[in-house]
């Protein structure tokens, strides 16, 4: 019996090896461990997409080299992003604006593909690549389906316009790159902020080839809810349909009287899905 339960345990223990190299091999293949001294532990943490079949290797090389920024940033500034700039030969206003946030930026989290988030954003990549359009449109739209599950507290979608992939990419987004001035400088500089936003724990992207810049890539950063929800019980439904009467009985007098009809509260840790929220930011 204690032979059978000590192969059982070898097993197990390499099974778990197998797993964790696995995880490394990926974060091996473009990184000297040794030279840049990124740590296994680091490595992997940054692959949060293990055995996700629903991103290409760009996508998730894309997404490895943020996380791997979000992590720990200063490293990231003195290893990738120094040999980014000597490979590239020079460094612009952004780069070198970059390398010195990099410096004092807090640690985040890595950020975890969700599927509903990449097929999103995959959506819009397509349409945008076959139509040639540029900027974030009907953006409420789209992610009403997405707001109104109540998952996630908060979707911001940033875009990016690149004749390169995937360093390139992840350095523009990190950047807040205005490439090509498909976007403004404005909003480029806001798309660098949310990146390394700490509230966002949850991304979707895609890369698509562009019919007017060579590729577009959008992100989808998402707040998501991972609290475990009760269900109502029928005395909490039976008192939102109350109000819910009540707020409409009082509407139709306002309204006879002529007067603005009152809104119903909204909880401010849900996300707005009239998009009214986001015009006014």
């Amino acid at each position: 019996m204690k032979k059978f339960i000590f192969v059982i345990f070898i097993f197990a223990y390499s099974s778990l090896l197998a797993q964790i190299k696995s995880k490394t091999e990926f974060s091996r293949k473009d990184f000297d461990i040794n030279k840049t001294g990124w740590s296994s532990k680091q490595l992997n943490k940054a692959n949060t997409f293990h055995k996700i079949s629903y991103l290409t290797l760009d996508e998730k090389m894309i997404l490895f080299y943020i996380n791997l920024a979000r992590i720990d940033s200063k490293r990231f500034a003195k290893t990738i992003l120094n040999d980014y700039i000597d490979s590239v030969g020079n460094s612009n206003s952004q780069i070198t604006s970059l390398k010195r946030d990099l410096l004092v930026q807090k640690k985040a989290k890595p950020l975890t593909p969700e599927k509903e988030l990449c097929q999103l954003a995959k959506n819009y990549a397509i349409f945008q690549g076959k139509t040639g359009q540029t900027g974030s449109h009907n953006f409420t739209e789209r992610i009403k389906k997405i707001c109104e599950s109540e998952r996630y507290f908060d979707v911001k979608e940033l875009l990016l316009y690149t004749q390169n992939r995937p360093l390139d990419i992840a350095i523009g987004i990190l950047a807040g790159s205005s490439e090509q001035n498909f976007i403004s400088e404005e909003l480029a500089k806001k798309q660098r902020k949310a990146i390394f936003d700490t509230k966002f724990n949850t991304i979707g992207l895609s890369v698509k080839t562009h019919s007017e810049a060579e590729f577009v890539c959008i992100f989808e950063l998402g707040d998501r809810d991972y609290s475990i929800k009760k269900p109502l019980t029928p005395k909490q439904k039976k008192k939102i349909e109350e109000k819910k009467r009540k707020l409409e009985y009082k509407n139709r007098k306002r309204t006879d009287r002529g007067k603005e009809p009152k809104k119903p509260k909204i909880d401010k840790n849900k996300m707005d899905c009239t998009g009214k929220a986001e015009e006014a930011k």
